[in-house]
């Protein structure tokens, strides 16, 4: 339990350290975008490796099938959606933040797109029983 909460702790602190960084240091461009590209591969990865085996031996092929279709068109809806919305004028990383009348509900859109199937999956697999299944 103490090594679980000492991982928690530095955990804790790199993402202290992150928003940090984020606040004071300056980054290019092109760092932000290779930042931001390692990060969607890093979960690209993780759905490909890890929970996509693991639906398909659990719940069968079309399950996961469908399941990955559903969550890949329900990100790019919501992508066109907080771009048509005004995400895109939201922040920029050369200019000053713009407000639009779409930003509040882009943002809520994003924060939805991005909590809700990281909760989900969260959830499903707490253990609440031996065997958890979602």
């Amino acid at each position: 339990m103490l090594l679980a909460g000492w991982w928690g702790l530095v955990a804790g602190l790199a993402l202290l350290l992150g928003a940090v960084l984020g606040l004071y240091a300056r980054a290019s461009v092109r760092t932000i975008g290779l930042v931001m590209g390692f990060g969607a591969g890093v979960l690209m990865s993780a759905v490909a490796f890890e929970l996509t085996l693991e639906s398909f031996e659990g719940a069968g092929h079309l399950a996961t099938i469908t399941g990955l279709a559903a969550g890949a068109l329900t990100f790019f809806v919501g992508d066109w959606l907080i771009d048509a919305w005004g995400g895109h004028r939201r922040k920029s990383p050369t200019m000053q933040t713009h407000a639009s009348a779409g930003g509040a509900s882009a943002l809520v859109l994003g924060a939805m797109l991005d909590g809700i199937p990281e909760s989900a999956a969260a959830s499903c697999s707490w253990p609440a029983s031996p065997r958890p299944s979602c």
